[in-house]
């Protein structure tokens, strides 16, 4: 197993030299500059309105194996990315002790446990290797930090601690033996005295024999570490674990706006996924470890409004079309969902906010006046969205409804429907018109009507009444077949009683 995974990870090398590609291509990175010192800084969490992290400043003395200032942990106020630097003073839970390193703290989701690396310190008395220590909110106050059971070895390494979000698991970096070889990942489940046990690997897709450490679970099941065995930058890079479309862990490096060539570690969210802290030795920062910041600056997309203004009028006899106000309008998607409606006012205006590219149906009604509906579509009425400049951009449009009155027994002309010689087919001209007829039966449901026709005067009398009953009778077929119930339409034919036009 071991060797397949070695295997996978210099395919992944080889792809990867291909590039790899922004996990967040629009989150950027910035050196907290005010927060970091010309020591090490790094690891902050947020626990309670308060940042969290590891430091060198007010150092005691000097680490000997590589001259380096003994690490305490500080706190400072912070909302969220924006710290109160100047208040930042050590921790006032417990008393980081002197002449050792102390580092990378991890708090519980409730803020009871603080759970954090202790190290490296000068005195033979002293435990030999670097080791989780806990400490338990009691009786108002902290305890005094123990050893973990969960470290199992004072010669093993433990340390970069981390909660899962609802407190049951604690993840850890470790040394011991029985992984794949430098340090690994592990995870530990609480039991029921509180204590964190049964410390598993989290097996060789994640661990590799080079060193993983800084892990941070997120609730939606993503996994982020550091690590300098998979392929990446140089050195420690910000690794994401999680499952593919089948189900299966993939590994995916951060990408090039979190990693550099250094060590870069030590991942929290403020918010995720879009704002949180990293640690980094890159080039160009205040000193050593420093602490960046990073914000997801995704451009906000650009919005179209299309400003609808629909004016309702009346028809007048022999006039202008006037306005008629108070009437009802209602805007239908094309989903025939309801998407706004409003009475209109005194100029017999309604407005409505539409979107682009989309189609619309808008009904008119009034008490005493045929309801209407009209199609209406916004499709090639706004510009281009690349060609925007500001980000929102607004259109005004209108458009006009026109009410006929509802006056019983009164005969609705239609234009121009004809019929050929001796025929009593519809045709495709007369179809227009009558599905204009169509359309004002189904918005005014409680309509019945009566179609007549007429024929000229080149036959006999009772030819000519049969031929008009039957071209009546078939534009009301044809409604029918339009979806009208029957029982609305009446055919009545008037032959050449009633000439429309002499001859």
């Amino acid at each position: 197993e071991t060797f397949l995974a070695e295997t996978q990870r210099q395919l992944e090398a080889i792809k990867l030299s291909e590039g790899i590609e922004d996990y967040w291509p629009y989150h950027e990175l910035v050196n907290y500059k005010e927060l970091n010192t010309s020591g090490p800084d790094y690891a902050p969490v947020i626990s309670e309105d308060f940042i969290y992290f590891t430091t060198g400043r007010q150092a005691s003395g000097l680490y000997p194996a590589d001259g380096s200032p003994y690490t305490k942990l500080f706190r400072a106020r912070a909302d969220g990315l924006k710290v109160d630097v100047t208040g930042a003073q050590p921790l006032p839970e417990f008393r980081n002790e002197e002449g050792l390193n102390q580092a990378a703290i991890a708090i519980s989701p409730d803020g009871n446990t603080i759970i954090y690396a202790r190290g490296n310190s000068t005195s033979d008395k002293d435990l030999p290797e670097t080791a989780l220590f806990a400490s338990y909110f009691r009786g108002g106050g902290f305890t005094q930090p123990i050893w973990m059971p969960v470290n199992e070895d004072e010669f093993w390494w433990n340390s970069t601690p981390a909660f899962s979000e609802d407190g049951e698991e604690l993840y850890f970096a470790s040394n011991r033996p029985g992984g794949y070889g430098g340090i690994d990942l592990y995870k530990a489940t609480k039991l029921a005295n509180g204590d964190f046990g049964n410390p598993k690997n989290l097996g060789p897709t994640i661990n590799t024999p080079g060193n993983e450490l800084f892990p941070r679970p997120m609730r939606d099941g993503k996994f982020f570490f550091s690590s300098d065995g998979h392929p990446g930058y140089g050195k420690l890079d910000l690794f994401v674990a999680e499952n593919d479309a089948s189900g299966a862990q993939v590994i995916k490096n951060l990408g090039e706006n979190f990693n550099s060539t250094n060590d870069d570690f030590s991942l929290f969210f403020t918010e995720y996924p879009k704002a949180g802290f990293i640690s980094s030795n890159r080039d160009g920062g205040v000193g050593d470890d420093d602490i960046y910041f990073f914000e997801d600056k995704t451009p906000k997309p650009k919005i179209i409004n299309v400003l609808l203004n629909v004016y309702t009028k009346q028809r007048v006899a022999g006039a202008e079309d006037a306005v008629l106000e108070q009437t009802r309008v209602v805007l239908y998607d094309s989903l025939n969902k309801q998407a706004g409606g409003d009475f209109s006012n005194t100029n017999g205006r309604v407005r409505f906010t539409l979107t682009p590219d989309s189609d619309f149906t808008i009904i008119a009604s009034k008490s005493g006046y045929f309801s209407k509906s009209i199609p209406y579509t916004t499709t090639g009425k706004t510009p281009d969205i690349a060609s925007l400049v500001q980000d929102v951009t607004n259109i005004t449009l209108d458009t006009t409804i026109v009410l006929d009155q509802l006056v019983l027994d009164r005969s609705i002309v239609l234009e121009n429907i004809y019929y050929d010689l001796d025929k009593a087919d519809i045709r495709p001209d007369a179809a227009v018109e009558l599905n204009k007829l169509v359309q004002i039966l189904k918005d005014n449901p409680a309509i019945r009507i009566e179609l007549s026709s007429h024929t000229d005067d080149r036959s006999s009398d009772s030819y000519n009444q049969d031929l008009s009953q039957r071209r009546a009778q078939s534009a009301v077929d044809y409604m029918v077949s339009q979806g009208i119930a029957s029982d609305r339409l009446v055919a009545k034919g008037y032959g050449e009683s009633q000439l429309i036009v002499k001859n």
